[in-house]
């Protein structure tokens, strides 16, 4: 690297570079789920892969899969197409379809859910070790691009995009090799190669948010290097933010019954960054939600801290409860659903409890009445009315017409690491499932990326 490229940040990496440092990392023996669309980010992958693991083959297996969206009438060809370079490739290839009807809104973040569900399930069907899509560094810096056009994102921890690897469904890794390599360098890989690639319109839809900033960006080398330096930064800083955090609370936190959080003092002695990403994360899990509360609740709760006076708040459906010798969070008692689950069935109550209906009969699911004798016998130690708190959001099993034989099944959810578990916060996510008692997440099959974490 020159001084010039020094003097700017890290130069990307070529697509071949970047594969090789990846079947280096990666354990075998392995089978890898590709997921090809058949624009030239994916084939570009796939082709890659096919070509630079030929010395591994015995121990590493290919299996592409294709998941046909039927938003455009090509959509159906262009899967046929896949399939014939994979043929060409001796690669095996799987099209699934999403068929029915799709949303009048938000059809973007829908049909990316849509695909997440159906790669997941392929690859538990097929028994695949990982599985790999082909984000490049231009999509990289589009989405860092994206999110600091937002309202009061300066500074947050989405400024370091994307992970290069994310637990999906607490089931099975995903991993993004070219993250760090140029578009247009896989696109010359496959013209040498004499291969082409579909352009899906959606990339040029002025409709569509990253389509309107592409259009209108210019990413030379030089700016490109720029870019890879702050999200480099943003990334190291997230992933140090989230161990810290997993070390605070290992050292400080009581979970009791997975739904009231008990912190001691020391907690608050630690700089303010530390203490408020641990927080946003608790309050996520015990919220029941995705996300911690928003940015404006988070610094109103960091100066009602700030005060050292005993009082209580709510943000993000959760109550924080100051105390003299310590910090409580339990859900707050608004809002807690009613749910009927038919015999069969699996369902989410809450955000928080995962419950599957073994039983012959239809249950319902719903907080339990505010009984205090009840309540300190399930949360003896904590203060009366936080027990009472506590116990009532627990949830309540209720069998319908019949007596149920006993094999409904509640299992705690950590809310913010259930769907998506970017590899930035997986020390926070262990620390906090051990807290809750519940099992540890599946390992990555990269062995560079568990030596760090």
């Amino acid at each position: 690297m020159t001084d010039t490229a020094q003097a700017h940040g890290p130069s990307p990496l070529s697509p071949v570079e970047a594969i090789e440092r990846f079947l280096a990392d990666l354990s075998r023996p392995a089978r890898l789920l590709v997921a090809v669309s058949g624009g030239s980010d994916s084939l570009g992958l796939l082709f890659l892969l096919h070509r630079l693991s030929a010395p591994f083959r015995e121990r590493l297996d290919l299996l592409a899969v294709t998941i046909d969206h039927a938003l455009r009438p090509q959509s159906a060809a262009e899967a046929r197409d896949v399939s014939r370079i994979c043929q060409t490739l001796g690669i095996r290839h799987i099209t699934d379809r999403w068929e029915g009807m799709k949303p009048q809104s938000g059809l973007s973040a829908a049909a990316r859910e849509a695909r997440y569900d159906r790669l997941c399930r392929i690859a538990g069907q097929e028994q695949a070790t990982l599985i790999l899509t082909g984000h490049t560094l231009d999509d990289q810096v589009e989405t860092v691009l994206m999110r600091a056009g937002r309202p009061g994102s300066e500074g947050t921890t989405g400024l370091s995009g994307m992970a290069p690897s994310v637990l999906l469904n607490r089931s099975i890794w995903l991993h993004r090799p070219l993250l760090a390599s140029r578009r247009q360098a896989i696109r010359d890989c496959l013209s040498a190669a004499g291969l082409g690639w579909v352009e899906d319109p959606s990339n040029t839809d002025p409709r569509f948010e990253r389509a309107r900033l592409r259009a209108g960006l210019a990413l030379d080398d030089e700016a490109m290097r720029a870019h890879l330096a702050r999200v480099s930064v943003a990334s190291e800083r997230r992933e140090g933010l989230s161990t810290a955090a997993a070390d605070l609370l290992e050292k400080h936190l009581t979970l009791h019954r997975g739904v009231a959080a008990e912190l001691s003092p020391e907690i608050l002695q630690v700089g303010e960054a530390v203490r408020m990403h641990a927080l946003g994360a608790l309050a996520s899990v015990i919220g029941g939600r995705p996300h911690g509360p928003p940015r404006d609740s988070l610094a109103r709760l960091a100066g009602f801290l700030a005060t050292g006076r005993p009082g209580r708040m709510t943000a993000g459906r959760v109550v924080f409860d100051r105390r003299r010798d310590r910090l409580y969070l339990v859900r707050e008692s608004r809002n807690l659903p009613e749910l009927a689950v038919a015999a069969g069935q699996t369902t989410l109550w809450d955000g928080r409890f995962c419950v599957e209906n073994g039983d012959d009969a239809d249950i319902t699911i719903r907080p339990h009445e505010a009984a205090r004798g009840a309540a300190m016998e399930a949360f003896p130690s904590l203060p009366g009315s936080l027990a009472l708190q506590a116990f009532r959001s627990l949830p309540e099993i209720l069998a319908h017409e019949r007596v149920a034989n006993g094999r409904t099944a509640l299992r705690p959810v950590l809310a913010p690491y259930e769907r998506f578990l970017p590899q930035f916060d997986l020390k926070l996510a262990v620390s906090l499932a051990k807290q809750a008692g519940l099992d540890a997440f599946p390992p990555s099959p990269l062995n560079v990326f568990m030596r760090k974490t």
